[in-house]
């Protein structure tokens, strides 16, 4: 009965886990003398070990000499894949529809007038500009930020008022 499923597990090249775990349910109960029990095919750390206790290694070599023919036969019948010209994108990009600033290619001509209208390209174009005009005249745009330069003055010649907030809690307006 064990022979009978290796000779199939051989033949369908099952996985060694699957089974090792159907043979070791296979084996008769512990009251009967066996010469393969669970903690050998435990031991066992491949198929080859597996069949080799059963006493089926050549039936198993035969089996995988089988398997391995058969792929190298597969391998000779995989034609090589040669494309037949060298790879090449400028057909995909449309310059007429392609917006250099952010890198995007649009599809219409209406793409191009809505992505022009829309807040990422104009903020694309606005940095842009600032940095062109900060290389200039030679300032430095590397930590450059709206704040920075709105804040380049000294606070004290020009405090900046804080605001207060006015509530009517605790005023009582009923009364005359």
């Amino acid at each position: 009965n064990v022979e009978a499923y290796l000779k199939v597990a051989a033949d369908t090249d099952n996985a060694y886990q699957n089974t090792k775990y159907n043979i070791s349910r296979m084996l008769p109960s512990k009251d009967v003398a066996s010469t393969v029990d669970v903690a050998t095919i435990a031991e066992a750390k491949s198929n080859a070990d597996m069949f080799a206790l059963f006493g089926l290694t050549d039936y198993y070599q035969s089996v995988q000499a089988g398997f391995q023919s058969k792929a190298a036969a597969a391998a000779l019948r995989l034609p090589v894949y040669v494309p037949d010209r060298a790879y090449d994108d400028a057909h995909i990009k449309n310059r007429a529809f392609f917006c250099d600033p952010c890198g995007v290619q649009l599809l219409s001509a209406q793409d191009v007038a809505g992505h022009e209208k829309g807040k990422r390209h104009k903020n694309k174009v606005r940095t842009m500009a600032s940095q062109a005009m900060a290389a200039l005249s030679g300032m430095d745009t590397t930590n450059f930020s709206k704040s920075a330069a709105i804040n380049d003055k000294d606070e004290n010649d020009h405090p900046v008022p804080k605001r207060v907030k006015h509530t009517t809690a605790g005023t009582n307006d009923d009364q005359v």
